[in-house]
């Protein structure tokens, strides 16, 4: 999740975020009790579409026009994703009312510190 606050994509123009989770194994339990919602809010809280790959089922969410997620369905096997929806964090990080721009920084720091950290754990083992 840190890659799409990462600096080293700042000096591409008209950025689209389109995050892939593939799984091999997924039980419908989880998908249905978790997952589900988790790609939901992703979609909504990074304004990207989500991409689903698994055993038990293939789906794509995206921020609709209204600040809802919606289920994009597929068309001859490929999701038809509406670009202008994939902005990114650029389109929620802006100095708007209720936001501001600076904050990303902070949240741009957070997000690489919890993969520094999870890195890190990881290597321990």
């Amino acid at each position: 999740m840190p890659q799409i606050y990462s600096s080293k994509l700042e000096h591409y123009n008209n950025r689209r975020y389109v995050l892939v989770n593939k799984f091999n194994e997924l039980t419908r339990e989880l998908y249905e009790n978790q997952l589900s919602v988790v790609l939901k809010v992703r979609a909504m809280e990074n304004y990207c579409a989500v991409i689903l790959e698994s055993s038990i089922k293939n789906n794509c969410y995206q921020t609709g026009m209204n600040r809802t997620v919606q289920l994009v369905k597929p068309e001859n096997g490929f999701f038809e994703l509406d670009l202008s929806r994939t902005s990114g964090p650029e389109a929620i990080w802006k100095n708007k009312v209720g936001m501001k721009a600076s904050w990303r920084t902070n949240f741009t720091w957070l997000a690489n510190e919890c993969k520094r950290l999870a890195d890190s754990n990881y290597t321990e083992r």
